[in-house]
């Protein structure tokens, strides 16, 4: 009897402490879990971007004439990265002048001037979708907002010297990152020196947004700006935008292919080729634009450490 009651009791034992050991082990694992999903990890950073672009537009609504240009961009964004996503928005202003070969007699100027104003505000959210072979590449997909405001000045045209339009765009987002980090330090042989190559962070991605939907602002048929002005009661912005309408048509396709670099824990840079298309319909007042830009951004590390 003694022996059956001390062998029930060393197994009751047994048993309570194989059930707190069970129990003590989820708790941990819980507490992680929601210590990793209560606090991600964020990294914060400014971007600073001046660059050059080039452009192609045709607008009929003031003439059927392409103009191609030059001209200077500056920008300043901000982006919140986690391992899950990534928020990034900026603000920039183009100016340019563009050139346009004028089909008249040898009498009259053979070339019109054009000068190109606009202002892009952007957005986008990104989800990481998957990664594949050994965390190298990794892809996101998400949606972004893309608003152009276009102010272009033609004195030879006269009465349609002034061109402005609006372009609102909710756009579908791809990304695709390939992460080429330098993980150790590398010492090159370059016969005459040698060079020291330390570790790094760096990716090549390329993105692609494709307009969902897609407003704009325009005007019916041409930019006739002959009405009267009185300074004491008329309104310049209303005068500049009479006659415009807002539609929903068109095209707008916008790409990026960056190469990023950076230094642990500090800050880095990033060179950028971007295309950007734009096209809207119309039976004589439509317009296309193409932009063709090279950024250089300065990333600022805003992590607080």
């Amino acid at each position: 009897m003694y022996k059956t009651l001390r062998f029930l009791s060393l197994l009751m034992l047994f048993c309570a402490n194989y059930v707190l050991l069970i129990a003590q082990h989820d708790s941990i694992h819980i507490s992680t879990t929601l210590v990793s999903e209560e606090v991600p990890k964020y990294d914060r950073s400014l971007h600073l971007s001046p660059g050059f672009t080039s452009f192609l537009f045709r607008d009929f609504a003031t003439s059927p004439l392409f103009y191609n240009g030059i001209g200077l961009r500056a920008a300043v964004g901000y982006e919140i990265k986690s391992d899950k996503s990534e928020h990034f928005m900026d603000i920039d202003y183009i100016i340019g002048v563009a050139f346009a070969a004028n089909p008249l007699p040898a009498t009259a100027s053979n070339s019109t001037l054009a000068m190109m104003n606009t202002s892009n505000l952007y957005y986008h959210f990104l989800h990481k979708l998957t990664t594949f072979y050994n965390n190298k590449y990794k892809i996101s997909l998400g949606g972004s907002f893309m608003n152009s405001f276009n102010v272009r000045l033609n004195p030879a045209l006269n009465n349609n010297s002034v061109g402005i339009e609006n372009f609102s765009n909710f756009m579908f987002s791809f990304k695709l990152n390939r992460d080429i980090s330098r993980h150790q330090i590398i010492i090159e042989d370059l016969f005459l020196f040698k060079r020291k190559l330390m570790p790094a962070k760096r990716s090549l991605s390329f993105q692609c947004n494709i307009g969902l939907l897609n407003f704009n602002y325009r005007p019916g048929y041409a930019y006739n700006y002959l009405g009267e002005m009185d300074g004491s009661s008329t309104n310049p912005l209303i005068y500049a935008i009479e006659n415009h309408q807002w539609s929903m048509n068109g095209i707008r396709l916008n790409t990026k292919l960056e190469f990023s670099y950076f230094k642990p824990y500090k800050n880095g840079s990033k060179w950028a080729y971007v295309w950007d298309f734009a096209n809207v319909p119309g039976k004589f007042e439509s317009y296309q634009s193409a932009f063709h830009r090279i950024e250089y951004v300065l990333i600022i590390n805003r992590n607080k450490q």
